[in-house]
């Protein structure tokens, strides 16, 4: 009888689920189940109080009442002997886009170019004064060697090196770095050319470098508006 008067309590104050009430009498015909109704109930007690504290936070909790709603049931079920079924994750970029940063790249490394045959067993010393002599490209790029850190850090805290070899800029390359690094998915301009760049573009075709290609783009746009 006094789990009844404390339910009548209960009832006034929190209202309990109808089918716990309804139910009431079939669970007192049973011992075991007599044992475990004041369990029950302190559960309903602390569930509804839990969920009727939640009620007025904003739709960014969503996961937390989730994982109130749940731990009611999965109590009554461990009574019971049986396993709680795991609820489904909340995926919380729902409705956000994640964006995430490209890596971005220094310097543009050019297509594999074979070694041209006035740079063959030539001293690396020397090769920076024979790409200077053999440039055909007329936004004269300059070549000289370079070792560009990048801005991730190394386990003993110090820059990883990004490039450390020949290396060489341009007019062209300087105007519309940019642009052809947002071309590749990047964010940030270029600010070299390697050696294979050199090889295929500055010193034998310049029409294969994307910097060149830009910049006459640029020029022929102009003069076809100043006509």
């Amino acid at each position: 009888m006094e789990s009844i008067g404390f339910i009548g309590v209960t009832t006034s104050v929190y209202s309990p689920p109808g089918w716990l009430l309804a139910d009431y009498n079939l669970l007192c015909t049973s011992s075991k189940f007599r044992l475990i109704t004041p369990i029950i109930i302190v559960y309903c007690e602390l569930y509804y109080f839990v969920r009727s504290s939640a009620d007025g936070h904003n739709h960014g909790e969503d996961k937390h009442k989730q994982v109130r709603d749940m731990s009611f049931l999965d109590s009554l079920l461990g009574l019971f002997g049986k396993k709680p079924v795991a609820p489904k994750p909340v995926n919380q970029n729902t409705n956000n886009t994640t964006v995430s940063r490209p890596r971005n790249r220094q310097v543009y490394e050019g297509r594999s170019a074979e070694t041209p045959e006035w740079a063959k067993d030539v001293a690396p010393a020397e090769i920076i004064g024979l790409l200077n002599k053999h440039i055909t490209c007329r936004y004269a790029p300059k070549f000289e060697i370079k070792r560009i850190m990048s801005t991730q850090m190394g386990p003993d805290g110090n820059l990883i090196p990004e490039y450390d070899g020949i290396a060489g800029d341009c007019g062209a390359l300087k105007n519309f770095g940019l642009k052809v690094a947002k071309q590749n998915g990047l964010t940030m301009p270029y600010r070299y050319v390697d050696l294979n760049t050199a090889y295929r573009a500055c010193c034998d075709n310049p029409k294969k470098c994307p910097f060149f290609l830009a910049a006459e783009g640029e020029n022929d746009a102009v003069n076809s508006r100043r006509r």
